[in-house]
């Protein structure tokens, strides 16, 4: 197995995945998610075997207006188009990231563990350059929310109180810069 960024040809395979876990409401077409990886080719993460994509996770650094309409629910992920992406040399710079996704193929596999594990180091070099203070979430699924409480998160809006009747969660990473706290509040 390998974890890797996604290339062009495993777009297709992320969509499929999420055909797997969401409702089709929070789905978002594999064209904007294509036109999503050709403005920032490191947004989606992937474990792969023999060529087979396993699983993936996303974060997204977006313009400011972009995560604001995100967090108070005014804008869906798949309205989210390029423009409101950060380029990768702008996204160097984002002290705010979106977790757009996590998907694997199987629930409890070892690949979902090594994802899970990766994604744990990837968040933690992102604090370790300093910039990076908190990333924002919303629980699609049962398991989703499940995984944001075991990296730390918390709710800060409930599903009654949004438009799209989902929760959102941040998760403040000041305090793991500063030593205080572990990315992960529980162990996988």
């Amino acid at each position: 197995m390998n974890i890797s960024l996604a290339t062009c040809n495993e777009i297709a395979a992320l969509v499929e995945l999420d055909r797997r876990h969401f409702h089709p409401v929070d789905l978002v077409d594999e064209e904007v998610l294509r036109s999503w990886q050709c403005k920032n080719d490191a947004i989606f993460t992937v474990i792969r075997s023999d060529h087979q994509v396993l699983g993936y996770y996303s974060l997204l650094p977006l313009e400011l207006e972009t995560l604001g309409r995100i967090i108070d629910g005014s804008l869906r992920e798949k309205d989210i188009r390029p423009k409101d992406i950060l380029s990768k040399s702008q996204a160097k710079y984002c002290e705010a990231l979106y977790f757009f996704s996590v998907a694997t193929r199987h629930r409890y596999s070892r690949a979902t563990l090594l994802l899970f594990q990766h994604l744990q180091r990837h968040l933690e070099m992102l604090v370790s350059r300093g910039r990076l203070n908190i990333v924002y979430a919303i629980a699609a699924t049962p398991e989703g929310e499940r995984l944001l409480k075991k990296l730390g998160f918390q709710k800060i809006k409930d599903s009654s109180e949004r438009p799209d009747r989902r929760p959102l969660y941040s998760r403040n990473l000041s305090l793991v810069r500063e030593g205080r706290e572990s990315i992960f509040a529980r162990k996988l």
